[in-house]
């Protein structure tokens, strides 16, 4: 009884390849598979570009709030200020007991309360 040959598609050029390749082999050749990663690292560094600008800004408004003891502010007031909740370092913490939400921007934590008020803090510092 023979065996039916079974084909996966290149990850990169869409190309057939049979299955009996090495196990977990996803890729026609060695150039295909450098070529995907570079690809893959190529568009990551494109969306990081393109976020940098927000996160300096966010940056630049905590920073001076922090600065000048303004750790306690409300979602309006940052809102009008230009921060942009999109653009973070990532979620640090999600609190579903309290309701907060925690985010890290640089050596900065921003925390959001259930009553819409952005607490600001330093790591490894408090605010005065």
């Amino acid at each position: 009884m023979e065996r039916e040959l079974e084909f996966i598609h290149c990850q990169n050029c869409k190309e057939l390849i049979p299955k009996t390749r090495k196990k977990g082999s996803i890729f026609c050749s060695p150039k295909c598979g450098w070529t995907y990663r570079n690809n893959k690292k190529a568009l990551i560094r494109a969306r990081l570009r393109a976020a940098e600008p927000a996160l300096y800004k966010n940056y630049d408004i905590v920073k001076y709030l922090y600065r000048n003891n303004r750790c306690d502010i409300s979602e309006e007031t940052a809102q009008e200020l230009g921060i942009d909740f999109n653009a973070h370092m990532g979620m640090v913490d999600l609190d579903n007991e309290n309701g907060t939400t925690t985010f890290r921007l640089f050596e900065y934590t921003l925390t959001i309360t259930p009553l819409k008020r952005i607490i600001i803090k330093k790591i490894g510092d408090e605010c005065t």
